[in-house]
This record gives structure tokens, C-alpha cells and sequence, in this order.
């Protein structure tokens, strides 16, 4: 069994904990690190805004090695699926490192539980590994607004980070979540050469989905028309 050293992982999720940190406004009283798993963001989250960070997850084990390794104190921590946080005062919520349908369900939980955790005035960087489209349709069905994103290509990989606002008052003013964003793209490709490689892997992803919703006929033809552009074809 392969073990990852702690300063290698640090160098493979910089670019990713970077993005993330530059997505979120430093105003709140209080930084969640939702998953947080090896503790990373959370450590960084410290660092940048000088607040209190809040590290959640549910197993035991990982709770245990953030006490030991990062000497994170018992009122830094929620032992407990994210689903059930009650979020103190405002907070900047990353949720990061899990598959969009598990940001979905913590979502879901709170919508039907807890909505101030969704509509008090919170921000959340939302970075999922997969499940992108899914998750965007129900976000739109929240109420929510992309304020900014970005596009992080690390180690052969390509990562899609938002930061999301909820209003109960949403009437489609600004981003659209769902929209395939045809100028952030364009700056990423040139910027950014694995991206192509990034959105050709989602395009052909798309082409295999054999009865297309609505949603993603749409996101699938503004992709597809954006690839032929770059490539020159039309």
C-alpha cells in the first residue's frame, strides 16, 4: 500500500487550496472546512483570515490525526456529517473534495431542515470531483448565484471551482449557475492548455448520455459549439 507523505500532498492540492482561497471573501466571522479530511484547507483557511475555522467530518479517525497533527482543539472541531452543522454567525463554507451528489445531499438535508445554513448570508466554495451538471440543477433549484469561479489543472486533472450565494429571492439576476460560460472558457484555454484537454473529456462524457434532459442538451450544445470554435472548425 502506497503512503502519500504529507509535505507531497501539500504540493498536489496547492493549486486547488489557492483557487479556493482566492474565491472566498475574508469578511465572514467564521470559516467551515466541510470534509476536510487531511485538514489542509482549513489549516490554510487559519492562516490567510486570521479566524476561527470550524473542521468537520464524520470519521473518527481523521478527527483523531487533525488533534494530533494540526493540534486543532475540540471547539475547532464538528465530528458529524456536514448535513447536520448548524453554521455560526456568517460563514464561508468550503465544500471541497467530495462528488457533487454528497455537496447535493448536504444541501438537500439543509433545504429541508436547517435553510438559514443556505439563506443567511453565507458564501460557499463548492469544488466537486464529478457530478458537475447534476449538482448545477439543483443549485438552480436553491436559489443559487455563481458570483466567481475558476478552473484549476492539476496533476493531469482538471477541477471546477464556484463560489456560490443562496437568495430566496433569486429571479435569474447575474450568472446563470447552469450556463456554460463561453468567456470564462475562453480565457481559461488561454491560459491554461489542459483545459482542452478538460472540456474535451466533458464533451465526450455529454455525447454518451443517450435521452439528454433539457439542461443538458443545452450545456452539451454550448460546449459543443465552443470546442469546434477553438479547434477551428467553424
Amino acid at each position: 500500500m502506497n503512503h502519500t507523505n504529507p509535505n507531497d500532498e501539500t504540493l498536489i492540492k496547492k493549486k486547488r487550496l489557492q483557487a479556493a482561497l482566492e474565491l472566498m471573501p475574508s469578511h465572514f466571522e467564521v470559516f467551515y472546512d466541510l470534509f476536510c479530511d487531511h485538514g489542509l484547507l482549513g489549516q490554510a483557511a487559519k492562516k490567510k483570515f486570521s479566524k476561527k475555522v470550524i473542521f468537520n467530518d464524520c470519521r473518527e479517525g481523521i478527527i483523531n490525526r487533525l488533534k494530533e497533527s494540526l493540534l486543532i482543539i475540540d471547539e475547532e472541531i464538528e465530528f458529524s456529517k456536514a448535513q447536520m452543522i448548524n453554521l455560526q454567525g456568517t460563514a464561508g463554507v468550503f465544500m471541497l473534495g467530495v462528488g457533487g451528489h454528497l455537496i447535493k445531499e448536504c444541501l438537500s438535508t439543509w433545504e429541508k431542515e436547517n435553510q438559514d445554513n443556505l439563506y443567511g448570508g453565507h458564501s460557499f466554495v463548492l469544488g466537486p470531483h464529478y457530478y458537475h451538471l447534476e449538482l448545477k440543477e439543483y443549485l438552480r433549484a436553491l436559489g443559487a448565484v455563481l458570483i466567481d469561479q475558476r478552473f484549476v489543472f492539476e496533476r493531469g486533472e482538471g477541477y471546477e471551482l464556484y463560489l456560490i450565494q443562496f437568495s430566496k429571492d433569486y429571479i435569474g439576476v447575474g450568472k446563470n449557475v447552469l450556463d456554460f460560460d463561453e468567456s470564462f472558457w475562453s480565457g481559461v484555454v488561454k491560459e491554461e492548455p489542459g483545459a482542452i484537454k478538460y472540456l474535451g473529456k466533458k464533451a465526450e462524457s455529454f455525447s454518451r448520455i443517450k435521452k439528454p434532459n433539457s439542461h443538458q442538451f443545452e450545456y452539451a450544445s454550448s460546449l459543443a459549439h465552443f470546442m469546434a470554435k477553438i479547434n477551428g472548425k467553424i
